[in-house]
């Protein structure tokens, strides 16, 4: 169940992704003709500002009129997230599934961070821009040190404080910065209505939080 959960064993390694140097290049990848598929994906603006930041997909799901499932890479990092546009304006926060896999004791380990952040507004970037996720590095350094075996939830609610602990502002601003760049793909798709500008209502939870972990072996 937990293997499901994961998705172990993508299709697509983060290092092939690190190996990305020109859009020539970027398509080539079978992962990419893949999710796009070959007739459209030279002059896809989506695929274009993608590999301006070497963001890998693994699945794009378009589920309905009103849902897309997305699954990227991007360095060490996989990302999924799922967007259901019929209450997406309504909500204030959103979630995003981050994955890393990493030896523990000599044993490769995966583990599954579900983080959920307040959204500020929608911001359809105009260039693509790439930054480092040095304080989601971080927090993974926290994890890895607790040797979880299983699964974490909210009802460890001290020890999730604690990873979060003098991270919580950078690790929002990171979390922010894959939301834009999450939102603008999506606006280049061209298939769903994603408002510019667009304020989301006011929230008085924490900034962002984490509500679940998960490690198995990979």
């Amino acid at each position: 169940m937990l293997e499901r959960i994961l998705n172990i064993g993508p299709d697509v390694s983060h290092k092939e992704n690190n190996r990305a140097g020109s859009y020539e290049n970027y398509i080539k990848k079978p992962q990419i003709s893949k999710v796009f598929g070959n007739d459209s994906i030279i002059f896809s603006p989506a695929a274009i500002f993608l590999s301006k930041i070497n963001w890998v997909p693994k699945d794009i799901n378009i589920l309905d009129d009103e849902n897309i499932f997305i699954h990227f890479f991007l360095g060490d990092f996989e990302f999924s997230t799922q967007i259901d546009f019929a209450v997406f304006y309504k909500e204030s926060e959103h979630s995003i599934n981050v994955y890393k896999s990493y030896i523990d004791g000599g044993r490769k380990k995966k583990s599954l961070v579900k983080v959920t952040f307040v959204k500020d507004r929608i911001r359809i970037l105009e260039e693509a821009e790439k930054i480092s996720l040095k304080t989601l590095d971080n927090l993974y350094e926290r994890v890895i040190d607790l040797h979880i075996r299983k699964e974490f939830d909210g009802h460890n609610i001290h020890v999730i404080n604690s990873l979060l602990e003098s991270l919580d502002k950078e690790l929002y601003k990171e979390f922010d910065y894959i939301f834009e760049t999450v939102m603008t793909f999506i606006a280049k798709l061209g298939k769903f209505n994603v408002i510019n500008n667009y304020q989301f209502p006011e929230s008085t939870d924490n900034l962002i939080k984490i509500d679940r972990i998960i490690t198995v072996d990979a």
